[in-house]
């Protein structure tokens, strides 16, 4: 299950008012994959940065988030890491981006780890694939922030009357799209 509450002008996305977006990745998976492609793991990005260059890291300088000292990096992940092999996927996702990379900006600390991750995509129209809104550009920032290390987490779903099933809107625009 995923849980996202949009923020901004991006509140308006949530219908009946409420305050959260509700996604059942299972569901989703079971009324077929092309749905499930609007849906990432905000982690998703960072696996990709495995098999990147050096040469694609580029060492941006010194921040302190949180109270601590980091070193902010910019990456710039080849679209054929991310569209996994599928050479029809790299082709429309360079369409989308206007670009062959993405990038990522990732702030690590002293031992290495990730303390932010900042991704910001400017997704360009794709002919024929947004009945209506042709010629509409998503501009999207996802800012991931991780402190607390070694420390219990709970975590607990929002109240239902808070929350909006999407999933089976998802579902049909997925099929709409592929």
């Amino acid at each position: 299950m995923v849980y996202q509450k949009p923020s901004g002008t991006q509140r308006g996305a949530v219908p009946g008012g409420r305050t959260w977006l509700k996604i059942d990745l299972r569901r989703l998976a079971a009324r077929g994959s092309a749905g499930q492609s609007r849906v990432s793991d905000p982690a998703e990005p960072v696996r990709y940065l495995r098999n990147v260059s050096p040469r694609n890291v580029t060492r941006l300088g010194e921040q302190t988030l949180d109270g601590t000292r980091t070193t902010h990096y910019r990456v710039s992940v080849p679209v054929a890491a991310l569209s996994r092999g599928d050479t029809a996927r790299a082709r429309e996702l360079r369409q989308q981006l206007g670009a062959s990379s993405l990038p990522v900006d990732l702030w690590l600390d002293g031992p290495g780890r990730l303390r932010q991750e900042s991704i910001r995509l400017t997704l360009h129209p794709l002919k024929g694939r947004t009945p209506g809104r042709g010629n509409t550009t998503m501009v999207s920032t996802t800012v991931l922030r991780f402190f607390g290390f070694g420390t219990r987490a709970e975590v607990s779903a929002p109240p239902a009357r808070d929350t909006a099933d999407v999933t089976d809107r998802l579902a049909e625009t997925g099929a709409a799209r592929g």
